[in-house]
């Protein structure tokens, strides 16, 4: 009988991520959305104050579609689809494929909050990206809770997008990048948000900033760490794409196949991330 492969803790993990139930595919709370319906840790959230909205899964991705004013002072406009596992620190991320250009100020990102039903509470926060002014973190700083009244801005609007979240000690750090393979751009880091308490609620939302007209936003790839620990002082997780060349007997070869000495492995999910399928 043929020895074995020890694979590396982050293969370990890709293997896992490539079945298709629907169910959570990678490590903890992590959601590749490849089954035929939302994962029942998903709450379909509508909030946008019009008729109609919806959440679905199509072709293995996400499809938030609805309405929503806006997200900032007094307003809480938005459809989305919300999680409560997940407890005190996190690092959460998504890739954002394409955004409805309903108004250069839509909305399409990460939200936060102690309760994502009742921004009022506290702890809230959205990491976005917006069809014409770049990469967001709009938060609650000072004034009445519940309101974003505050904002961290970066970048340039470009699609494929990964926005990603994190929470450590009470304060939020978000980032962009616009590449699988790219390093994090910072938005903004260590920012405090009013009434962060206990456990934060996320939710990915979507938001046309036009009464008159419906956007869609469609996500893929949801990662997901349940602490926020492994951020370094630069705000960056080592996880980017291992290197081509051998290492410890291990490499991914130009096409992105994963070889063990002279074998090649193809793993059935392509459309998974490999090297970004868990973290460190």
């Amino acid at each position: 009988m043929a020895k074995p492969l020890s694979f590396p803790a982050f293969l370990m993990l890709v293997a896992v991520s490539s079945g298709a139930t629907g169910a959570a595919h990678a490590a903890g709370c992590a959601d590749d959305f490849a089954g035929p319906d939302l994962d029942a840790a998903w709450t379909f959230l509508d909030a946008d104050g019009e008729a109609g909205g919806s959440a679905r899964i199509a072709g293995g991705k996400l499809e938030l579609a609805g309405k929503g004013s806006d997200a900032y002072q007094n307003i809480n406009e938005f459809v989305g689809v919300r999680r409560a596992d997940l407890a005190g620190d996190f690092d959460v991320s998504v890739k954002i494929e394409s955004q409805s250009n309903t108004h250069a100020w839509a909305q399409a990102g990460i939200l936060a909050a102690t309760d994502a039903t009742a921004p009022a509470k506290g702890g809230y926060v959205i990491a976005d990206v917006t069809p014409g002014n770049g990469f967001h973190l709009f938060y609650d700083g000072a004034g009445t809770q519940g309101t974003l009244d505050a904002h961290a801005d970066a970048g340039v609007s470009a699609y494929p997008v990964w926005i990603r979240l994190a929470r450590a000690g009470g304060k939020f750090s978000a980032w962009y990048k616009t590449a699988l393979g790219a390093d994090w751009t910072s938005i903004a880091k260590d920012i405090a948000a009013q009434g962060t308490t206990g456990a934060s609620q996320i939710a990915l939302v979507s938001l046309s900033h036009n009464d008159a007209m419906e956007a869609k936003t469609v996500f893929d790839d949801f990662t997901c760490a349940g602490s926020a620990t492994g951020i370094s002082k630069t705000g960056m997780l080592p996880w980017t794409r291992p290197s081509s060349t051998w290492t410890g007997g291990y490499r991914f070869d130009a096409a992105g196949r994963f070889q063990a000495a002279n074998t090649v492995f193809t793993f059935t999910n392509s459309r998974m991330p490999k090297w970004e399928s868990s973290r460190p």
